[in-house]
């Protein structure tokens, strides 16, 4: 945590591409952990006009939930960036970070797309089964769309951006996947093979 601190204030990194999250990130190196990435939480809406870092809270932060779910999912076998440590500061009114480690070679699924469509659609069946697993633990990422996916060469995936996810019942989660993801991809406007290879192989949206 020592080697953590002087990091925090450091600015995350301005996001790009066609789809960002509600969060900022930046890569450190670790001694004996390697490359590493700090994960900034940050408002978003109006309110970040007046305070983008800080956050109202009564309970666990941001960070910490996320940090938990990350551990219990790497335990239950669904690909998620590797949790080190969380930090927050403040009380009532909070500033927290996450840190996970990094995860080499990968690309955002909404970049390869339109580059490398094949590799695109076999990450797509890859996420299918992930997104599966999830619902089969009853865990719902409430923004899952194209930019929070990781593509690695071999085209396995990794999600993302776990922060505020929720549970729910099996037959509910199938469809919200499925709808979310669908308006995700016209919004920005994917080839429609991006919606057709998640329905073809999003098992639970037929239970």
């Amino acid at each position: 945590m020592d080697q953590l601190v002087r990091h925090f204030e450091n600015p995350p990194q301005a996001a790009s591409g066609v789809l960002t999250g509600r969060t900022g990130t930046h890569l450190i190196e670790l001694p004996d952990l390697g490359p590493a990435v700090i994960k900034h939480y940050l408002r978003g809406g109006i309110l970040s006009k007046l305070n983008k870092r800080t956050h109202l809270g009564l309970k666990s932060s941001r960070a910490q939930l996320e940090f938990q779910l990350l551990s219990h999912m790497q335990n239950i076998g669904i690909n998620v960036p590797l949790p080190i440590a969380f930090a927050s500061r403040g009380n009532l009114f909070y500033q927290t970070w996450l840190v996970t480690r990094n995860i080499p070679d990968v690309k955002n699924l909404s970049e390869i797309i339109t580059t490398e469509p094949e590799k695109a659609e076999k990450a797509i069946i890859n996420l299918a089964a992930q997104i599966n697993l999830l619902i089969s633990h009853h865990i719902l990422h409430v923004d899952l769309h194209p930019g929070n996916v990781l593509v690695d060469p071999e085209a396995r995936v990794t999600i993302i951006d776990f922060d505020k996810a929720q549970t729910g019942q099996r037959h509910v989660l199938g469809k919200y996947y499925l709808q979310r993801w669908g308006r995700a991809v016209n919004k920005y406007r994917f080839p429609e093979f991006v919606n057709e290879t998640m329905r073809k192989h999003l098992e639970h949206q037929r239970t």
